[in-house]
């Protein structure tokens, strides 16, 4: 049935779809569109992202608590967060929301027990001297959210998409990204010496240290010993390549690469009744390096490192001098923050993120158009599917085999609509009304014993990584699903009032988004079940690799900041992403205009130009100078200026839809194209 399905929407008998509830009524005002942000002073041709931003960047005075601060998503959080406020400050008091958030507004008690907590934590590291004392340690600390020496979890077996295995991967440092350590650029250098005044502050304010000397030197041993950590590490794109991290090794193969770790200490203390029965070790270097760091490093220094850790995962959760320093650091210097968000806020996230389905169900439980908005989300789901298959057969690049195999992977993509079906368990969890960090710890290890509960079973393909809350969207190659909560199908991104063009701008390309990234350079390496499978020719491969070899030569000319480029080749798959995403949304934009009359104009602009225009709105983004470098160095999403600019200049419809000459910025006469 899903072959004949597919020859059929090959064949494009594609069926006329709205998804608006006023398409071609002329007196409907989409509200997407936003005609006071544009910037009519700049012609469109030259630079689209300003022309369709440039007004609100120019007009909006960004607040201290924001780094980044987005025309619709920021509005949309911010409305969202107020609404899950009034949800926790309205639950019954004597229910776990409620006292979660109580024991988060109580700063008193929240820094008097927290600290508490850290000398109990720093007594065990002290006192764990034998080896298997020290992988028992090393197990409690993973399983209370604390980031050291490496990462262990369940995730699919990257050859068996159908079951969980054990995944042990790098992990251990602090700073977003391995450049940080290895590069040698006069930033850089600042932000390790910032780095070094951090953790000796922090280490001091936790009472982890004696002295302001102890913690300069304890804070040098954490640098020293991370930067080991993270010269054994991949980069960002090697880490998303399956090719790269595909080493089914086993518990054996792990025990042979770290042999100075008591491994089977270490599981039994996770919840493991057994042994891993399959393992896959992402990097084998790196925990090559974890095996000598372990034998060569004193102790005094390994447990300067664990301590340090322990008040790094903490920090945030424990008011006064730690979440200030944290704050000044974190936020103020990588960031560029000049306030901390309210008290409100802060404690918001928390309970959303430690109680998330429970909080999610709440949230759910409020909405009165949710149905209708899925209903709408799906069939713009299923249009855009339709048009990615009808467009294979344009692609001069594919050969049939590959053509047939990509519409089979197609037939298998799974979609996950505004929330699970499905919710967590709490009941378990003790909350405890004055003990913020103990509640934050015991959450964190309630859904870790969880998630390891699941290494060595049948896959749930049911499970949800995002709260419904969360305005956002992810495609996952394991099981080859595209997600959208609730979130982001809320108004500006989505309206039912607004026009198809506006709607498949905003959100259509989203859709088209996660849904190339089944066909990316990492993606296209799973098969329609999640397998990494080659599907491909060596042929089609080289010849998929030849086109985005453009992409990369376009992103790598990008300037952002002064001397700071867009990194084409750890971008690719975003850019590949945008570029297909955008495409196949304006495709469908256009089938489903072809059976209707006209939208009306608005704001001077025409049913067609409204698709751009509602695209470039979408990404409309005020950063600081901080922000974005540390986007440029730690993030495979490229800014959102090249998000626009990069991606329209490309599609030849958005050059005729704005009148652009051949040769201008964004019409140039070498485009690039991959979907």
């Amino acid at each position: 049935m899903l072959n004949a399905l597919f020859v059929l929407l090959a064949g494009l008998s594609i069926s006329p779809l709205t998804l608006s509830a006023h398409a071609g009524d002329p007196t409907a005002v989409p509200p997407i569109i936003d005609a006071d942000a544009v910037d009519r002073a700049v012609n469109p041709c030259d630079d689209f992202y300003k022309f369709s931003c440039g007004k609100w960047l120019s007009d909006l005075n960004m607040p201290g608590e924001k780094s980044t601060y987005f025309h619709q998503f920021t509005a949309l959080e911010d409305q969202t967060q107020g609404a899950i406020r009034t949800l926790i400050e309205n639950a019954p008091a004597d229910g776990r929301i409620a006292k979660f958030y109580a024991s988060c507004m109580d700063e008193s008690s929240a820094h008097t027990s927290g600290l508490g907590m850290l000398a109990e934590a720093f007594a065990r590291i002290d006192a764990a001297i034998a080896p298997t004392e020290r992988a028992a340690l090393l197990a409690q600390l993973h399983l209370s959210g604390a980031n050291v020496l490496f990462g262990f979890g369940p995730a699919q077996d990257l050859n068996n998409a159908a079951q969980v295995i054990g995944f042990a991967s790098e992990g251990g440092m602090s700073l977003p990204e391995r450049d940080y350590y290895l590069k040698n650029d006069a930033k850089s250098v600042e932000t390790r010496t910032e780095f070094v005044r951090h953790v000796s502050r922090s280490l001091v304010y936790a009472g982890a240290v004696r002295s302001v000397d102890d913690g300069v030197r304890s804070a040098e041993r954490v640098l020293a010993f991370e930067t080991q950590l993270a010269s054994a590490a991949y980069s960002l794109e090697d880490q998303g390549d399956p090719a790269k991290i595909n080493h089914p090794i086993g518990v054996e193969g792990l025990r042979q690469l770290v042999p100075a770790f008591e491994w089977e200490t270490y599981f039994a203390t996770l919840g493991l009744a057994k042994l891993p029965a399959a393992l896959n070790v992402t990097e084998p270097d790196f925990f090559a390096a974890v095996n000598k760091l372990l034998q060569e490093t004193p102790a005094e220094d390994l447990r300067a490192y664990l301590k340090w850790h322990v008040v790094q995962r903490s920090a945030s959760l424990i008011p006064g001098e730690l979440e200030d320093e944290a704050f000044r650091f974190w936020q103020r210097y990588l960031r560029g923050k000049k306030a901390n968000e309210p008290r409100w806020k802060r404690c918001v996230s928390v309970v959303g993120s430690d109680l998330g389905d429970e909080v999610g169900r709440t949230f759910v439980g409020t909405l009165k158009d949710a149905d209708q908005v899925k209903g709408s989300t799906r069939s713009m789901i299923e249009l855009v599917k339709q048009i990615f298959s009808a467009n294979l057969d344009r692609l001069a690049w594919l050969d049939q085999p590959t053509v047939a195999a990509a519409r089979e992977k197609l037939s298998h993509v799974n979609d996950k609509v505004a929330f699970p079906d499905v919710w967590k368990d709490y009941s378990k969890l003790e909350v405890v009304p004055t003990q913020l960090l103990a509640n934050d710890v015991r959450a964190t290890e309630l859904e870790s014993r969880r998630s390891i509960a699941k290494i060595d079973r049948t896959v749930d393909r049911a499970a949800w990584q995002m709260p419904p809350w969360e305005i956002n969207a992810y495609y996952d190659p394991s099981l080859n699903e595209i997600v959208f909560p609730y979130g982001i199908l809320q108004s500006p991104v989505f309206d039912l009032r607004a026009s198809d063009a506006a709607n498949m701008g905003a959100l259509g390309a989203t859709v088209g988004h996660e849904l190339t990234h089944g066909f990316d350079n990492d993606g296209s390496k799973y098969d329609g079940f999640g397998n990494v499978k080659n599907w491909w020719s060596d042929a089609i491969r080289a010849k998929f690799e030849e086109g985005t070899k453009c992409l990369v030569e376009q992103a790598d000319k990008y300037e952002v900041l002064p001397g700071m480029f867009v990194n084409g080749t750890r971008t690719l798959g975003e850019n590949i992403a945008d570029q297909g995403g955008t495409k196949l949304a304006y495709l469908a934009y256009k089938r489903m205009a072809a059976n209707r009359p006209a939208a009306p104009v608005v704001a001077g602009f025409n049913e067609e130009q409204q698709y751009f225009v509602s695209y470039a709105q979408s990404w409309c983004a005020k950063r600081t100078d901080e922000s974005m470098r540390l986007q440029l160095i730690s993030n495979v999403h490229p800014p959102e200026e090249f998000r626009v600019n990069g991606v329209l200049m490309n599609i030849p419809a958005f050059a005729q839809a704005f009148g652009c000459a051949d040769g201008s910025k964004m019409a140039p006469k070498n485009r690039c194209a991959v979907w």
